[in-house]
C-alpha cells in the first residue's frame, strides 16, 4: 500500500518531467530539421523541389512536432485553481482535476509526437524511394 501512495504522491512530478522531455525532444528534432534546411547548399533542398510528397511530409512533421511541444508546455504550465484550506474533499477534487488535465495533455503530446515521428519516417522513405 505504501508503494501505491508513493506513486500517487509523485504523480504530478512525473507528469511534469515527462512534459519537459517531450518539449526537449520536439525542440531538438525541429532544430535539426531547420538546421538541415538552413545549412544546405541549395534552398530548398534538391530532394524537395520536385517531390510534393516529401514537401507534405516535412510540413506535417514540423506541425506535429510544434503541436507536441505546445502540449508539453501545457503539461507543465501552472493553472489557477481554487484553494480550499479546510475542505479536504474539495481539495481532493481539485487534485483529481489537475491530474486529469495533465494526463490528457501528456497523452495528446505523446500521440502528436509519434505522428510527427511517423511523418518524418515517411519523409525519409519518400526521399529514398522517389528521388
Amino acid at each position: 500500500m505504501a508503494l501505491v501512495d508513493d506513486i500517487e504522491n509523485k504523480q504530478l512530478e512525473s507528469f511534469d518531467e515527462a512534459g519537459k522531455k517531450i518539449i526537449e525532444r520536439s525542440v531538438v528534432i525541429i532544430a535539426i530539421l531547420l538546421s538541415v534546411t538552413a545549412f544546405s547548399k541549395a534552398f530548398p533542398s534538391v530532394d524537395l523541389v520536385s517531390n510534393l510528397l516529401a514537401k507534405s511530409f516535412i510540413t506535417a512533421s514540423l506541425i506535429f512536432y510544434l503541436l507536441a511541444m505546445t502540449m508539453g508546455l501545457l503539461v507543465i504550465r501552472p493553472f489557477q485553481y481554487k484553494r480550499y484550506r479546510y475542505k479536504l474533499t474539495e481539495m481532493r477534487g481539485i487534485l483529481d482535476v489537475i491530474i486529469a488535465r495533465k494526463l490528457r495533455f501528456l497523452r495528446t503530446a505523446n500521440i502528436v509526437f509519434w505522428l510527427g515521428s511517423f511523418t518524418l519516417a515517411g519523409l525519409t522513405i519518400s526521399i529514398i524511394w522517389i528521388t
